[in-house]
Formats: structure tokens, sequence, C-alpha cells
């Protein structure tokens, strides 16, 4: 089999998208991705970051090829969650404390940092509406998060999100008051559960 159709066929194993830390993997040269950019077999939408033509752009993938270390969070959780009925105007990822935020911020993420012990603590693999997987904080991580920072988080959004989540045969409120007792909201997030449980 060609290299060129190697790359084609993983690109279409991956739901359309190929990157450069793919193509490594493959033991296979970069210069066949710019190769096949530059005839119109795959289009160059970030840096490293290659699509099939006919397959749907998923910027929640491209976000998460692109800066590999962060895990989306706050509203953009609660919406692949599907805790709000809020479409996101601005996506939101967390990344350690040890990152340099300069690019994500260039690319209009909304960005979050916490300590590297927290850092992992809910990571959950979550399919996009595009059918892509990305990394993301679970409901009961991402709920707690939005009680920590809850100056910047409209008080309707978050009892809603709270109402969908008491509601869903998902729920794990044993793990929710564990990470509620981690994040130090304990008190706050006892409050919702016994007005809606």
């Amino acid at each position: 089999m060609k290299k060129t159709e190697k790359i084609i066929r993983l690109a279409k194993k991956n739901q359309g998208i190929v990157t450069s830390s793919m193509v490594d993997g493959e033991q296979l040269s970069r210069m066949i991705l710019k190769y096949l950019a530059s005839t119109g077999k795959l289009i160059k939408t970030d840096r490293g970051i290659y699509v099939l033509p006919d397959a749907m752009e998923d910027d929640f993938v491209q976000l998460q090829n692109r800066f590999k270390k962060g895990v989306f969070s706050f509203s953009s959780a609660l919406f692949l969650w599907g805790l709000t009925d809020q479409t996101p105007n601005e996506f939101h990822m967390t990344f350690p404390n040890s990152y340099n935020l300069t690019n994500p911020k260039k690319r209009g993420i909304r960005c979050h940092q916490t300590k590297e012990s927290l850092f992992l603590v809910g990571v959950n693999p979550i399919k996009t509406p595009g059918g892509n997987e990305v990394r993301c904080y679970n409901p009961e991580r991402t709920l707690c998060d939005l009680l920590v920072h809850k100056k910047g988080v409209d008080v309707q959004i978050l009892s809603d999100a709270f109402k969908r989540y008491t509601a869903s045969d998902k729920r794990n409120i044993p793990l929710l008051l564990e990470y509620a007792n981690m994040f130090r909201v304990e008190a706050k997030v006892k409050t919702y559960l016994e007005v809606l449980l």
C-alpha cells in the first residue's frame, strides 16, 4: 500500500482527521501530509491537523488535537454531558498550573488552571456532537468546578445543570459528594441536593 493511501486510511479511521503525531506513530514522513494538502486530498485546519475534504469540521476535536494537555470543562463540559440547552459561545478548557496559556488564549479558548494533583480528577472521554472522542471532566467534577468559580457562572445555568443531573439515571451522588469535599464546596452541593432530591 502506498504511503499516501495509508495516511488517507488513517484519517478515515479517525472521523476524517489525521494529525502529524499520528503520522509519526505510523513512522511516515510529515512531508506526505504537506503533499496531500497541496493536492487537495487533505485540508490543513491548524498546525499539525489535517482533515479529509468531505469530513465534518469538529471544533472540539480540533482544539483537543491542538492542545492535547487540555480538558474540556465548565460550560463546554455541561454542553457535552447534556446538562444545558445552551450551546457555549466560547470553549472552556482546563490546564495544569504549569501549562503556558499563551497559545490557547490566542485561539480564543477560555482557559482555567488547576493544581497538578487535581488536574486529572474526573477526566472522562466523551463523544462530541460530531462523533469524535475528546477529554472532558465528568458531570460531578464539572458541577463542583462551577461552584468553586461561582462568580463567573450564570445562576440559572447552574440551577438547570443541577436539576438535569439529579434527574439523570447516570447520576453518581456519592462521587459528587466526594468531589465536593475535595474541592471544598460540600455545603453548596448539599444545598442543591436537599432541594432537588
